[in-house]
């Protein structure tokens, strides 16, 4: 006897064989003849609306589990709110621009890159976008995901491009928007700037150095005749071309101690660790606090310059020791101290990652070759004290997934605090119900710590922004004017007309 007939089920001449390989697609395309979101839309009018916005993926690849995941649960989420008695509309969508869609391009044609103008780059992201957007829909329509999927948006479409020049009009108008030059996250491997959210940890093994600075003038402070050092520890020994001072706590105790013959300043917090990791004994010979030893000039390790030592409120009292080098182009601290006490800012590496003449004799040499050459450059001075190599957590690209610097380049900035848009974003995150509730925690941390928004990248598949440089004199112009008419131009010919038009085609008349 059948379990059916101990159940009592009625007989049917259906085959108890599923066959859902083929019987899927023929649902799947009974619902598409019959337009079943078009009617579940029509039942619906009259009802509250529950709108659920579609968060849109890259068009950059087939679709993967987490894309399965996300519009699985989007869709049972909007068929529910249907159910319960909502109107309950989904309009999926792409987003064709960027870095991603970009990268995948170039990676096709190999030495043909350099011969690929901006506009044949564009036509081609264009083309590689249109086309996974296709199939990606596809593969999302046979999930059974019900939507809009005969009118998406992409943000690639022309009335996109034309919208976003808006809004950065809009941002300009409130003061939001301005240029600067200050360390960002710089990929030397796909060449452009990145934002905080495209930046992702991995762990990377660098090179630990305790390295010398010896003190060329210590402005009668130290009282002592010996020669002296501070000592030094860092993880990117390839910064220090660029090292202008050296960062001390102004309230911290400082230790002159004697080590095998040698004599050298230290965090006192620190001296037992560090001595201990170095394998060798030290005699204390006398005590500082940290204020004391401001504006003592040290000799830079690699070059024939000189660095000062200036008080600093990031000191840490953990790791290293207690005095930190200093290069403003390649840190935000370090940035702000530069700032603070108007330092020098050099910048000896270029957009790959490469010297420059500013690196002297590294010229030519990538930051990781130079990591060699400068450690063994100081062992020869007989500054370096110990070289060793941690494992630690260190900033990558989210796509190209290569180690990532901080580099001072001029880029555009949406400002976090000059209008308020901080504190308005904080007070607007909690007036929104958040699921699960600890979310809201992370979102707070998140925008309370955002630094200012960088929106420049160096790509050519993307909407430009709306300022022209002079060649004369290299400022840049922007303004209302100049905003609106790209817009318009945009709105009817796309993003694309930036790159076919001359300067004076899209400026408006009169612009000088």
């Amino acid at each position: 006897m059948e379990l059916k007939d101990t159940l009592n089920l009625p007989k049917t001449s259906f085959p108890m064989k599923a066959n859902l390989a083929q019987r899927e697609p023929e649902i799947l395309e009974m619902w598409e003849k019959q337009d079943i979101y078009k009617k579940v839309l029509e039942a619906g009018k009259g009802k509250p609306d529950f709108i659920l916005h579609d968060g849109p993926p890259y068009a950059n690849g087939d679709i993967h589990v987490g894309h399965t995941l996300n519009k699985v649960l989007k869709d049972i989420i909007v068929k529910y709110k249907s159910m319960r008695g909502f109107r309950a509309p989904f309009v999926p969508g792409w987003d064709t621009h960027g870095q991603p869609i970009e990268h995948n391009v170039i990676k096709t044609l190999g030495k043909k890159r350099a011969s690929i103008t901006p506009l044949e780059l564009r036509k081609l992201s264009y083309d590689y976008a249109m086309k996974f957007f296709k199939r990606q829909r596809d593969e999302f329509k046979r999930l059974g995901v019900r939507g809009d999927w005969g009118n998406p948006y992409l943000t690639m479409d022309p009335v996109y491009e034309a919208t976003n020049i808006e809004i950065f009009g809009s941002l300009f108008e409130k003061g939001m928007i301005y240029k600067g030059r200050k360390p960002i996250h710089w990929c030397y491997s796909c060449e452009t700037a990145l934002a905080e959210a495209e930046i992702e940890y991995h762990e990377e093994r660098s090179p630990s150095i305790y390295i010398k600075f010896k003190i060329k003038d210590d402005k009668g402070k130290l009282a002592v005749s010996k020669d002296v050092s501070f000592m030094v520890w860092t993880t990117t020994p390839w910064t220090l071309p660029a090292n202008v001072a050296l960062a001390i706590d102004p309230e911290g105790q400082y230790l002159l101690v004697e080590s095998k013959g040698e004599h050298l300043i230290i965090l006192k917090d620190l001296a037992e660790e560090v001595f201990s990791e170095l394998e060798r004994p030290y005699r204390k010979v006398k005590e500082y606090i940290g204020k004391e030893l401001e504006a003592i000039v040290v000799s830079h390790p690699l070059f024939d310059k000189n660095s000062i030592v200036v008080p600093a409120d990031f000191i840490s009292h953990e790791q290293g020791t207690g005095v930190v080098h200093i290069a403003p182009g390649h840190g935000q601290e370090d940035y702000l101290i530069g700032l603070k006490y108007k330092l020098p800012m050099p910048m000896p590496v270029d957009d790959r990652g490469i010297f420059t003449s500013e690196a002297e004799r590294l010229e030519g040499q990538s930051i990781f070759e130079g990591n060699k050459s400068i450690t063994e450059d100081l062992k020869k001075r007989k500054l370096l004290l110990k070289l060793s190599f941690i494992e630690h957590s260190y900033p990558h690209c989210w796509r190209c997934r290569k180690p990532v610097i901080f580099r001072a380049t001029e880029q555009w900035f949406i400002s976090m605090d000059k209008t308020s848009l901080r504190a308005e974003a904080l007070k607007r995150i909690k007036e929104v119900d958040w699921i699960p509730g600890w979310s809201q925690g992370r979102i707070e941390a998140m925008v309370s710590e955002r630094p200012d928004w960088c929106i420049s990248r160096q790509r050519n598949w993307g909407v430009p922004l709306p300022v022209f440089i002079c060649k004369d004199c290299d400022e840049s112009l922007v303004s209302n004017e100049i905003i609106k008419a790209v817009k318009d131009l945009f709105e009817k010919e796309g993003a694309d007309s930036w790159y076919e038009k001359e300067a004076k085609d899209i400026l408006p008349a009169g612009t000088k």
